[in-house]
């Protein structure tokens, strides 16, 4: 009995295959059942039938036709097989651009960007001239490579051509020189677009965010509305939104959520998260929770977000609430919730139910212990004090530890001044992050708290000696809907004298309040006096400072800070807050500080 396309299309493909071989058909219907075999053995990875399909192929004469035998590179590449693939395509007497082209999109699929790169460079070998597709994959080849001088190479033929004025092209062009870090040529080939889609904003907001410009990404907003250009993606509102949260800039938060709802786009799972994760990131859990609370169909990622919120703030009883809610309404919670419920355990003072859920989570839950779990384990072990246990924890556990954990334990020598485990602990850093600032500057303050001033300097040659730079502290403060950032030592700043004034004023009713700068933490060749004054130039301090001159009084002072924040200025602002009767909120590296009326929520432990 002869098939029909009905037959082709609804039949098992092995079904149909073992009917074409049992008997002869028609070649236009041969022709007709194995493009439509192509396509569904490509769609439902069916490997094995795909290479009954290619004996077919050959038996019957059709893989001589060349637009056949690219959609058989085609389907062996969804499934996986890229040597049958090339084998494939190494028949056709003559490929033409679609042949090269589902090749190198075979590699790419696979992961196999060099070679996918090979065949570029083969197919401009025998004169066969790429058209778009073929370039806007190769930038995506080099872009799984992050060769940057790769990607000029390959770019600089095509500049005097129409083909980087491609939409796809010139996409895929911003998208390469973003993920290889090229961010001037990433500027100047945005710039350089005739005309920009949404694609070309969305990634060139991506790519300010990626290298810490969000601040000049959040004005790119007002040149899109300048350009008149409307925003109806769910995931560029998303970039945004994400932008704002980064610089804990609440006010244009706020605006992009009112605008997101009056423009109509959809609010989806990853834009939902986007704006419960800013509300976060802005210290406001109450505007996070009540977000949360709307959330028409609650998953695993909603959840484990307004977990995080709760844990990163210093809620951490409200975090294993919502952890125990979760639990009871059916949610299975991951990996990742676990670790943030884990956090949130050690950081509170839960430590008998944080171990409690370690041992349990392999054997009763199924869900592997993986780094950042144990990495949780020595927090909880060294934030309690018990650092030799931590110590012989990390150098028993069945997993190589990572540098974090290692870090964890430095920081907890800090706190608790162990000299000798912390000096071991940061030599286990030093090996595994070897670029890092941060071990060395810890390490030096430990020496420094104990008076060990010589092996503090010693600590700071040697970081110096191997040419590791302690990145700039930079801070960040939202006021009135605008974005000021200070560097330390900043002199640039408008409002610089009165700032200075402001911070000299509370200096003198802070010190009647107990406050003693804490200059070791300059380890500079210098009298107290000028020591002093160097921590008031420190780029928090300045940030609170414009807060308390720009600000009402008795309102939230809300900063980010890109690295972790120092003892003396994490003291002073506790201060600040008691004497000035505010709110000061300081998020660095690592959590949130929640000061208020002279304390902290972090107990002075981070």
């Amino acid at each position: 009995m002869l098939l029909t396309r009905h037959d082709v299309e609804r039949l098992p493909v092995k079904d149909v295959l073992a009917a074409l071989q049992r008997q002869p058909h028609p070649p236009g219907l041969v022709r007709e059942a194995v493009e439509l075999l192509l396509h569904r053995c490509a769609a439902e990875r069916a490997l094995p039938q795909a290479h009954q399909l290619h004996a077919l192929m050959l038996a019957t004469g059709a893989l001589r036709s060349r637009y056949l035998s690219n959609k058989l590179v085609q389907a062996y590449g969804q499934c996986g097989d890229v040597e049958s693939a090339h084998a494939v395509f190494a028949c056709q007497p003559d490929p033409n651009v679609f042949s090269w082209m589902m090749l190198i999109s075979a590699c790419l699929r696979n992961a196999l960007p060099r070679a996918a790169l090979g065949h570029y460079r083969a197919m401009q070998l025998r004169g066969c001239h790429p058209d778009a597709h073929v370039v806007s994959a190769i930038f995506c080849a080099v872009a799984d490579t992050a060769n940057l001088e790769l990607g000029r190479s390959i770019t600089a033929p095509l500049a005097s051509t129409a083909m980087l004025h491609d939409p796809v092209v010139a996409n895929s062009l911003l998208n390469m020189y973003r993920r290889c870090g090229g961010m001037d040529d990433f500027e100047r080939a945005f710039w350089a677009m005739p005309s920009r889609d949404e694609v070309s904003w969305t990634t060139m907001l991506a790519g300010r965010i990626q290298c810490g410009r969000e601040a000049s990404a959040l004005e790119l907003l007002r040149v899109m509305d300048q350009d008149g250009f409307r925003i109806t993606s769910a995931l560029t509102f998303a970039t945004l939104v994400d932008a704002c949260g980064n610089l804990s800039a609440i006010a244009q938060g706020r605006h992009l959520h009112d605008r997101i709802i009056t423009s109509g786009v959809c609010i989806d799972v990853v834009l939902h998260t986007a704006l419960l994760n800013m509300y976060a990131k802005c210290g406001r859990v109450d505007e996070a929770r009540e977000l949360f609370d709307q959330t028409l169909e609650p998953n695993n990622i909603t959840f484990s977000s307004m977990v995080v919120a709760y844990a990163r703030n210093g809620h951490f009883g409200d975090a294993l609430k919502l952890f125990w809610s979760m639990e009871q309404d059916g949610y299975k919670p991951d990996s990742v919730t676990f670790t943030h419920v884990l956090y949130a355990c050690s950081h509170g003072g839960f430590v008998d139910q944080a171990w409690h859920y370690f041992t349990t989570l392999e054997p009763d839950r199924g869900i592997p212990l993986v780094a950042e779990h144990f990495g949780c384990a020595v927090d909880l072990l060294a934030r309690a004090g018990w650092l030799a246990d931590a110590e012989k924890f990390l150098n028993r556990m069945p997993i190589p530890p990572d540098s974090v954990s290692w870090m964890s334990l430095l920081q907890a020598c800090r706190i608790h001044r162990n000299v000798e485990i912390g000096a071991r602990a940061a030599e286990h850093v030093f090996r595994l992050a070897p670029h890092r600032a941060g071990p060395y500057s810890l390490l030096s303050n430990i020496y420094s708290d104990a008076g060990k001033w010589d092996m503090a300097a010693k600590v700071q040659k040697l970081m110096r000696d191997r040419g590791i730079k302690k990145p700039g502290g930079r801070s960040w403060i939202e006021i009135n809907g605008k974005t000021s950032e200070f560097i330390v030592g900043d002199s640039w700043h408008p409002d610089l004298v009165q700032i200075c004034q402001e911070i000299q004023r509370v200096s003198k009713v802070m010190k009647e309040h107990g406050y003693v700068p804490d200059t070791k933490q300059v380890l500079h060749d210098a009298e107290e006096e000028e020591k002093e004054d160097i921590l008031y130039f420190h780029s928090e301090k300045l940030a609170i400072g414009l807060g308390l001159i720009k600000t009402p009084p008795k309102t939230t002072i809300s900063i980010v800070k890109n690295i972790r924040v120092c003892p003396d200025c994490h003291t002073a602002a506790k201060v600040i807050s008691k004497v000035t009767e505010r709110k000061i909120v300081i998020r660095d590296i690592n959590l949130f500080h929640h000061m208020e009326d002279g304390k902290c929520s972090c107990r002075d432990y981070w």
